[in-house]
């Protein structure tokens, strides 16, 4: 297979990988290139950059319209695996969108009802994948 991987300076990489058919019915990546081959630039930090709050034109829902937003922290949240399980699975799918939005993760419905649903191929550190049945969170799936 082939995987994109983006890279600390915003580029992406287009990097051969081997793909995996797991039992639980997930399909895992895994890069195929030693890391010894992979020049990666100095993680970021928020030390190392200054960062300037973003204006976000908008435009509420009524209609009425607002100058900016202003993006406190433009920092990617990586979800914890079990931190997620704690919170989301026994609620409702509603109730475990809201709790994710509030906690800056991106909430995806991987399984329904037994079901394997599409999804994306791409990879987020803050999203949760989750399995839902009879409109409950019954496990989570995945992170990415």
């Amino acid at each position: 297979a082939l995987t994109m991987v983006w890279a600390a300076d915003d580029t992406i990489w287009l990097l051969p990988a081997y793909s995996f058919a797991a039992d639980d019915g997930g399909m895992y990546t895994v890069i195929a290139v030693d890391d010894t081959f992979i020049d990666l630039p100095a993680p970021f930090t928020p030390d190392s950059m200054p960062i300037e709050p973003v204006p976000v034109e908008s435009t509420p829902a009524d209609g009425m319209p607002v100058d900016s937003i202003v993006i406190d922290d433009p920092l990617v949240v990586a979800v914890d695996a079990d931190e997620a399980a704690k919170v989301l699975v026994g609620v409702s799918e509603e109730e475990a969108a809201k709790i994710a939005a509030e906690r800056g993760w991106g909430f995806r419905v991987a399984v329904r009802d037994g079901e394997n649903l599409s999804a994306t191929a791409d990879y987020s550190p803050s999203r949760v994948n989750v399995e839902v049945s009879n409109g409950l969170v019954a496990a989570i799936n995945s992170i990415g």
